[in-house]
């Protein structure tokens, strides 16, 4: 009986925990979710485009005569993304790691 009491309080600690540092907590490019990628995105000009098939998204930003359209591929989690994900939107984005982050961090 104590051990499933102990256990039951970290569960408890483990589900607020994740609760407390799943949303507006990333660290550079680590603790990204699908919310911050696709606000980041909304943000700066994307727009959702369509399915890609299973849980794959795609996200445009139109261009215009000299700047060709940017697409961005998405993939729908309840997980952080990794950093070399991460380092694979932000180089299809066509946008500065470094305003990745600064948004990250406000």
């Amino acid at each position: 009986m104590r051990k499933l009491a102990i256990f039951g309080k970290f569960c408890r600690l483990q589900e607020s925990a994740a609760a407390a540092y799943s949303v507006g907590m990333t660290r550079r490019l680590h603790n990204w979710s699908y919310g911050n990628v696709t606000d980041f995105l909304k943000e700066n000009g994307f727009s959702f485009y369509k399915e890609v098939g299973g849980s794959h998204q795609a996200w445009i930003k139109r261009g215009n005569d000299k700047v060709p359209d940017g697409v961005v591929g998405v993939h729908f989690t309840s997980k952080s993304y990794l950093v070399v994900t991460m380092k694979r939107m932000i180089r299809e984005s066509g946008i500065d790691e470094d305003a990745w982050i600064k948004w990250g961090s406000s």
